[in-house]
């Protein structure tokens, strides 16, 4: 008996330990990133410790001038809408403390700005009153040919994030010299108003003219030669006019 009930306090003890443990590494990889930004909230609410290399944002493009604080947001332009753009850029915290643990699965899911594992261009759109307007991510053309290749699905995720239903969706037929990749062509714009947000999404998967994925002298590889790229916009339906 006495036997039994201390085998039974062991198995106790390593599942105690075990989810210990796990909350331990949940903490450690814990990233605040884009799903903990809610629609409409103060700026004074926004955890900007999360975020480095803040900058202006040049419509989901790279960085502009260079900011000392999240405050300091009125110091970029604003767009036709009144809002300004600011760029984001996730601390690299939670990848060294990866790399350190020696976990190269989380260092692969931690490392850089991402969103649903996809690298992006990071930026939030500030109105008048410091409230969060709007979200802007961009498939980062610097990521490599591997993670670029499906960048374009980035928009198909978050489209399936916030229901498939209800989408509008708008195809543009492929211009002179362009060509499918890999037999498939894409080239779409998809909008959907929820009673929270109206979301835009943009994909595009081709060849422009002139690319191809090997050399037609060669028939070596050749790296870049397509178009695979995705651009959402999440905007708080109150700044939407909704």
């Amino acid at each position: 008996m006495l036997g039994r009930k201390i085998a039974a306090a062991t198995v106790l003890l390593a599942a105690f330990s075990a989810c210990a443990l796990a909350a331990e590494e949940h903490d450690a990889f814990r990233q605040y990133g884009v799903w903990d930004l809610r629609l409409g909230m103060a700026l004074a609410e926004i955890d900007a410790d999360a975020f480095v290399d803040l900058a202006c944002g040049t419509n989901g493009g790279p960085p502009s001038r260079a900011l000392p604080r999240l405050e300091a947001f009125r110091a970029c332009p604003p767009e036709a809408s009144g809002w300004r753009e600011v760029f984001l850029r996730y601390d690299d915290q939670v990848e060294y403390r990866a790399r350190a643990l020696d976990r190269p699965d989380a260092v692969e899911r931690f490392s850089g700005t991402r969103v649903l594992a996809h690298p992006v261009i990071l930026s939030i759109l500030l109105d008048d009153q410091s409230r969060l307007a709007g979200i802007r991510f961009v498939s980062d053309p610097r990521a490599e040919d591997t993670k670029r290749l499906s960048a374009y699905l980035l928009g198909h995720q978050i489209m399936a994030r916030f229901g498939p239903e209800d989408w509008a969706c708008a195809d543009t037929a492929p211009a002179d010299g362009e060509q499918p990749l890999g037999g498939l062509f894409e080239n779409r714009r998809c909008d959907k108003l929820t009673p929270a947000a109206a979301l835009h999404i943009e994909t595009r998967f081709f060849h422009r003219p002139g690319q191809t994925l090997l050399d037609p002298h060669t028939r070596e590889p050749r790296g870049g030669q397509f178009e695979s790229w995705a651009r959402v916009e999440i905007i708080w339906a109150p700044a939407a006019g909704r």
